[in-house]
């Protein structure tokens, strides 16, 4: 980042509420009792464990690094799936919201997704005026 660039909006990444974490590990625990005492089998008890690890370590790295910065000449910051971006504003041509609180931006390459975002009104508004001002 230059001296000269100011930083206008910080984008943050959205935690999913403690109470909606404890519900998801009760119904795993629920789910793999109910295995363990039907089945019987202690293999199927242990995939379901497994492949519920792999899943989460999977959507943990996969949301690591959402935050993105927005300043008056450049957006920073790291897209899904860890992509680093770094794009002056000139070379936007848009943005919309999305589902699951995300922002996307478009350029004339590639369509770039911020999901799980704690404030995307916020930003696309700040956006859309620096875009339309460039």
């Amino acid at each position: 980042m230059k001296h000269s660039e100011k930083i206008l909006a910080c984008g943050e990444r959205l935690s999913p509420p403690p109470a909606i974490r404890r519900v998801f590990w009760c119904a795993l625990l629920l789910i793999s009792l109910l295995f363990l005492f039907y089945y019987g089998d202690r293999i199927l008890l242990v995939l379901i464990w497994g492949i519920t690890g792999v899943i989460f370590l999977w959507f943990h790295r996969l949301f690591a690094k959402i935050p993105l910065t927005i300043t008056n000449c450049r957006l920073y910051g790291y897209a899904l799936w860890g992509q680093k971006i770094n794009l002056p504003l000139s070379s936007i041509s848009g943005c919309s919201l999305a589902s699951f609180h995300s922002l996307k931006v478009y350029t004339l390459k590639q369509t770039y997704c911020f999901p799980l975002l704690k404030n995307p009104y916020t930003l696309y508004n700040i956006l859309i005026t620096l875009t339309y001002k460039a």
